[in-house]
């Protein structure tokens, strides 16, 4: 199983997730990056999950999702390439929907612990999209 392509992608979902200012003030939406406010913010873990699927010795899809996940967005509105980003996944808080299963998966396939992504870098692609890269820690292992 390819745990770090799928948590990667998993991880990048989670941008899309609700977030919620700590230390930024109150902006209305939109695209235009410079309109918003710098400061510190945190995924709203109340609504968030990280889905993820293997394929199961080639027949099927296998589906499950951790149910908690935080992460912190720094960013720096007049210059977004300076914003940092890490996301902590439990993997105790992996739900297969067996529980004796997670527990396996939890401790043997994922190596207990956290599984984490920290950007080493964020370049801005277009005028309100970006693409950020970091390392990502799994196992004792960080690609």
């Amino acid at each position: 199983m390819n745990f770090s392509k799928i948590l990667l992608t998993s991880a990048l979902v989670v941008l899309a997730s609700p977030v919620m200012a700590q230390d930024a003030p109150k902006s209305d939406f939109t695209k235009d990056v410079a309109a918003q406010s710098s400061g510190k913010y945190t995924i709203d873990g109340r609504h968030t999950s990280v889905i993820w699927k293997v394929m199961h010795m080639g027949a099927s899809n296998y589906t499950a999702r951790f149910d908690k996940v935080d992460a912190e967005l720094n960013f720096d509105a007049k210059d977004p390439t300076k914003s940092t980003l890490k996301v902590t996944i439990p993997t105790s808080s992996v739900n297969t929907g067996l529980s004796d299963f997670d527990k396996e998966i939890g401790s043997e396939f994922l190596g207990g612990g956290d599984i984490t992504f920290v950007s080493t870098s964020i370049k801005k692609t277009d005028s309100d999209e970006g693409k950020v890269t970091g390392n990502l820690t799994m196992n004792g292992v960080t690609k």
